[in-house]
């Protein structure tokens, strides 16, 4: 596959293929709706319809939301709909500058199209000797580009 044709394939986002994730009526992501459907197994936590996926509204709460959905996402890992658990908790707000509202492991949340980002530091440092750089790698043991740089 081409450089260009990755490109292609990575811009075809079509915001009508996925649901909103809602919670206390707030989109926090999009979910295509196959996975929608797995999380309809569990409607004490997930309210899913044609329309949307909303977080049972009886779950309020930074510590009950993240109880709840960390108790489903278990289960979805040990069925294998999400390939691993990284022991990785990743705030989820509505916004970057939002309030958190509930921790989710990292490895679910392309899984729920939830807003991610991560940091990689690169450096350089001039010395009488001339031009060092410090070039990052990624740990081995990391789920995602293991020993990248």
């Amino acid at each position: 596959m081409s450089f260009v044709d990755r490109l292609r394939e990575c811009s075809r986002f079509n915001p009508a293929d996925y649901l909103p994730f809602l919670v206390d009526g707030t989109e926090v992501g999009l979910i295509l709706p196959g996975f929608a459907a797995r999380l309809a197994r569990f409607p004490d936590v997930f309210a899913t319809s044609a329309e949307c996926v909303r977080l049972a509204a009886a779950i309020t709460g930074f510590e009950g939301r993240t109880r709840a959905i960390e108790t489903v996402l278990r289960q979805l890992v040990a069925e294998g709909a999400i390939r691993s658990w990284r022991d990785e908790p990743y705030t989820v707000a509505a916004r970057l500058e939002g309030n958190p509202l509930f921790l989710m492991e990292r490895a679910a949340i392309p899984h729920f199209g939830i807003w991610a980002s991560g940091v990689h530091v690169n450096g350089y440092v001039r010395t009488g000797e001339g031009l060092f750089m410090w070039i990052g790698r990624r740990s081995p043991d990391k789920h995602v580009a293991p020993n990248k740089f």
